[in-house]
Order: C-alpha cells, then sequence, then structure tokens
C-alpha cells in the first residue's frame, strides 16, 4: 500500500451494547494484537480466533520466526 492510499471500512455503531472484540474486527483483513508486556495479547487473540473459528472463518496465526507463542 502506498502512502496516500485511502481504504474505506464499513463502520458499525454498537451503541450501548457491549460487543465481544471479535464482533468488531473487519472480517477478511488481516488484524494485528500488540501491546505491552502482561496486557493480555496473547488471550485477545485466541479468543478472537476461537470465535471466528467457530463462525467457519479461515484463520491463521502469524509470529516471528524465532518468536514465543506468548
Amino acid at each position: 500500500m502506498s502512502s496516500g492510499t485511502v481504504i474505506e471500512i464499513e463502520a458499525r455503531r454498537v451503541g450501548a451494547k457491549a460487543l465481544p472484540l471479535s464482533e468488531l474486527l473487519p472480517r477478511g483483513r488481516l488484524v494485528e494484537v500488540s501491546g505491552e508486556h502482561a496486557c493480555a495479547r496473547t488471550t485477545t487473540a485466541v479468543s478472537c480466533v476461537i470465535r471466528a473459528q467457530a463462525h467457519g472463518e479461515l484463520v491463521a496465526w502469524v509470529q516471528p520466526k524465532d518468536g514465543a507463542l506468548f
């Protein structure tokens, strides 16, 4: 993607109802989960993967070659 490229993503209004993070993620897109040490990155990612697979979606887990899973 070159600089200046605009990607439009459909917005979803959620109101006051609490929704799981996985319900707010864009479908068919790469989603990166990042954050500081001990901030529940793995828990968040696994939760999203489980929910996506339960809905029949294709999921890939990408991490650095020598990176730890947790």
